[in-house]
């Protein structure tokens, strides 16, 4: 599973990342200069499941907020979810 995730100060960045690793050793967690903008931006991969790391992004607390929303492509999938998105965010509702 690959995200870039996208936050507004390094601090954000650095708490996230320490955050991803502590629960996902086996992540291979990258930084990514941005010149044109200011953001602080990571680059994730882990060898798991789409969805596992959907469910854990969604309830955990990061630095600031849930995780998901410094989730690019998870973020931008939640406006038209594709069918296992669908079924985690039921799931989620109905616990």
């Amino acid at each position: 599973m690959y995200e870039r995730l996208i936050f507004a100060t390094p601090l954000e960045r650095d708490a996230s990342r320490q955050l991803i690793h502590d629960n996902f050793p086996s992540a291979f967690i990258m930084y990514v200069p941005d010149a044109e903008a200011d953001d602080f931006i990571l680059d994730v991969n882990i060898p798991i499941d789409k969805c596992i790391f959907f469910r854990w992004a969604v309830s955990t607390l990061g630095p600031g907020s849930a995780m998901i929303y410094s989730c690019y492509t998870m973020s931008l999938e939640l406006h038209d979810p594709p069918l296992w998105m669908i079924g985690e965010l039921r799931r989620l509702l109905t616990e």
